[in-house]
This record gives C-alpha cells, sequence and structure tokens, in this order.
C-alpha cells in the first residue's frame, strides 16, 4: 500500500495523506462492489489494503455537478458522481482522476494479477472504462 501511495503522490503532486485518503475511497468501493473472495485476493496481495477501506472516509450521497463527469467511470453514474466528488476533496484535480483510477487498477493488477482486475470489473462495471 505504501508503494502505492507514493506513486500517487509523486505522479498527482498531492500530500500523502491525501494520498492515503484517496487510495482508501477506492478500495472501500472496491470493497463493498466486489465479493469478499475476490476482494481477499486483493487484499493478500497488498497489504494494507483492508485497513485502508475500512477507514475510508463515506463519499457523498449527492456529488452535485460532478455527477456530469462520472461518465468517465461507465456504470452507475450515482456511484461514480459520489466517489469524483469524494476524489475531488482529496487534492486530486478532475482532469487527474482517469489517470489516478487507471494507476490504481493498473497497481492491483501487477500486485494481484490480470485474473483478478478481470474479476473486479466484472462486479464493477465503472472500472472498465479506466482500463486501456
Amino acid at each position: 500500500m505504501d508503494e502505492l501511495i507514493k506513486q500517487v503522490t509523486s505522479r498527482f503532486g498531492v500530500s500523502e495523506s491525501d494520498a492515503q485518503q484517496a487510495v482508501s475511497m477506492v478500495m472501500s468501493l472496491l470493497k463493498k462492489q466486489g465479493n469478499d473472495d475476490l476482494f481477499g485476493k486483493i487484499a493478500t496481495a497488498i497489504p494494507g489494503v483492508a485497513q485502508a477501506a475500512e477507514n475510508a472516509p463515506a463519499p457523498e450521497e449527492n456529488a452535485g455537478l460532478l455527477g456530469k463527469v462520472a461518465g468517465m467511470f461507465g456504470g452507475n453514474a450515482g456511484q461514480g458522481a459520489a466517489l469524483v466528488s469524494a476524489l475531488s476533496k482529496t487534492g486530486l484535480k478532475t482532469d487527474q482522476l482517469s489517470s489516478f483510477g487507471e494507476l490504481v487498477i493498473n497497481f492491483i493488477k501487477q500486485k494481484a494479477g490480470p485474473q483478478v482486475v478481470d474479476q473486479l470489473v466484472g462486479q464493477v462495471p465503472m472500472l472498465k472504462a479506466l482500463l486501456k
């Protein structure tokens, strides 16, 4: 998890605390939307992920105008809008969110394997937009 946090801070110029918060929010979403077995594989491959998901602040239900950019996450626009709204409060700029998501998914792929990411995308369709 520390390695991912360092990558986020380096690439996006946010503080370590903001990077931790942003990654935690994504991991929380993955835990809620994926099944326990699948999230368990991610947590085993990336130490600290389970705790990060548990400690993540809950995204706001009303994402306001940022809901319009939720389409970049595909799938459920409400969840995407809430995540976009929450991530924008961590210091990430709206135009960085897609790259941030791609970084997180590629990190999971590197650590847990492409099969895990394929299963994850099947369970959390909004992630499809982040895979290139």
